[in-house]
C-alpha cells in the first residue's frame, strides 16, 4: 500500500482544459505540428473552439498506451437572460474524441474534443461554456520484472487517493455529475474555466 502511494504521489496526474485556438497561441510550434500531423493522418477537422485536453504525469511514459484510460467529458453551458441571472443547463455528455492521446513528449498526452456548444448571444440571451473532465489511468502489470520488491504489485492506478483517505481501488466507482476533484477515490476531475464565444 505504501508503494502505491509514493508512486501515485510521484506520478499525481495533472490536467489542464483550454480551447484549441488558446493551445495552440501557447504552444511550441513543434507541438502545433504534431497535432496537425495527427488531425491530417486521422482525416479530423479541428476548430479553434475545440477542447484541449492535456494530460501530465511524470508515469506516462511507462504506458504502454491509452487503452486502459478512462476519460469522460461534458460539456456545461450557462445561459443568462435579460432579467434573469446565470442559469445552467444539463451538461451534454462529448461521446468521442476527435483526437486522442497525441504524444507531446514522454510526460504529457493531448486529446481533442469537439465543442457542442455554439455562438450565442443577443440582447437578450448570453451563453457561457465549460468543459469538466474526468480522468484515470490504468498503468498495467509489466511482463518481465526481475528482481522485483514488490512481485504483489499487479495494478497502479492514478490518482491515488491521498494517505489519509486511501480506499481499495473499486472499477465499479464512477463520479456523478455534480461531484468535484478529491470527492471520488481514483478519479481525477477537472473544470475549464466558463467562456462566452
Amino acid at each position: 500500500m505504501a508503494y502505491q502511494q509514493l508512486l501515485g504521489a510521484i506520478g499525481e496526474p495533472q490536467v489542464k482544459i483550454v480551447r484549441l485556438s488558446t493551445w495552440v497561441a501557447g504552444a511550441p510550434e513543434h507541438e502545433s505540428r504534431k497535432l496537425e500531423l495527427a488531425a491530417r493522418a486521422s482525416q479530423r477537422d479541428l476548430h479553434p473552439l475545440d477542447w484541449v485536453v492535456e494530460l501530465k504525469s511524470v508515469l506516462l511514459g511507462q504506458y504502454p498506451n491509452d487503452s486502459r484510460f478512462r476519460l469522460m467529458a461534458s460539456e456545461l453551458q450557462w445561459v443568462r437572460g435579460h432579467q434573469t441571472g446565470w442559469k445552467r443547463l444539463p451538461a451534454r455528455p462529448l461521446s468521442h474524441y476527435k483526437l486522442g492521446a497525441v504524444v507531446m513528449d514522454a510526460s504529457r498526452v493531448v486529446y481533442v474534443l469537439p465543442h457542442v456548444g455554439s455562438q450565442a448571444y443577443t440582447g437578450l440571451m448570453q451563453m457561457q461554456y465549460a468543459l469538466k473532465v474526468r480522468a484515470q489511468f490504468a498503468l498495467g502489470r509489466q511482463d518481465c520484472r526481475p528482481n522485483d520488491p514488490f512481485p504483489a504489485f499487479d495494478d497502479l492506478v492514478l490518482p491515488q487517493p491521498p494517505a489519509r483517505d486511501w480506499a481499495v481501488f473499486n472499477p465499479r466507482l464512477f463520479p456523478e455529475d455534480s461531484d468535484v476533484d478529491g470527492s471520488v477515490p481514483y478519479w481525477l476531475i477537472a473544470l475549464s474555466e466558463r467562456d462566452s464565444l
